[in-house]
């Protein structure tokens, strides 16, 4: 990872990280600095070998991720999200507020009817809104103190949101990797958690919470 400070830049976030990255040195020009020629001295006069006016300066070639990240640890919600585009922004600006609140209303407003979701405890993914829906309902009811720190953003319609919570006396940590639509929806969602016992834990909460809506939604016609 590379940290690039920027200053003077209005709503910049304090840093920018980079991976993978290149470092390639570059010579561009220089104004300033002496060309060769003619050269007098008390010895009388010399041939100075011409010098171009150039520098080494080092250009940082950059592919992949970009991580946004806030100067102060205890607070990294951040809406420095510019990578993407407008209406995905507004998706992860309304996500950082409804999950942790449950917002049935707001997180159905986000998701496509079509959405996959692929749970860190499931091998098959979740298909549709519905089902999704109340998978995301009944994590935002086990876990607490949802706390979203850095975004990730790997595209215009791309994001990953790095998350922490408690269940119980245990600490969660997560990711949260969306796929957006041009409108801003949300098509796919995928969920990492650690540590393992944590996960265990969340789990089977949630099992016991969606198991019988989901077996309900199997079995409905249509």
């Amino acid at each position: 990872m590379i940290a690039v400070r920027r200053r003077g830049l209005p709503g910049a976030s304090a840093r920018l990280q980079f991976a993978p990255f290149q470092i390639v040195a570059q010579r561009v020009a220089q104004p300033g600095l002496p060309p060769g020629g003619i050269r007098r001295s008390w010895r009388g006069i010399a041939h100075v070998r011409p010098r171009p006016p150039t520098a080494m300066v080092a250009v940082v070639i950059v592919s992949g991720l970009v991580c946004i990240d806030a100067p102060d640890p205890e607070s990294r919600m951040l809406n420095d999200t510019y990578a993407l585009t407008a209406a995905s922004q507004q998706t992860v600006a309304i996500w950082h507020r409804a999950l942790p609140a449950a917002d049935a209303v707001a997180l159905t407003g986000l998701l496509a009817e079509d959405v996959i979701f692929h749970s860190p405890a499931v091998q098959s993914p979740i298909q549709g809104r519905e089902a999704t829906l109340l998978v995301m309902l009944a994590v935002a009811e086990v876990l607490e103190n949802i706390r979203y720190r850095r975004t990730f953003i790997g595209g215009p319609c791309e994001a990953a949101l790095e998350f922490s919570a408690e269940i119980g006396k245990l600490q969660v940590k997560g990711v949260d990797l969306m796929r957006l639509d041009g409108d801003g929806k949300i098509l796919e969602f995928e969920v990492m958690m650690r540590p393992l016992r944590t996960l265990s834990a969340v789990a089977d909460a949630v099992g016991s919470r969606v198991a019988p809506k989901m077996l309900q939604l199997k079995l409905k016609p249509g």
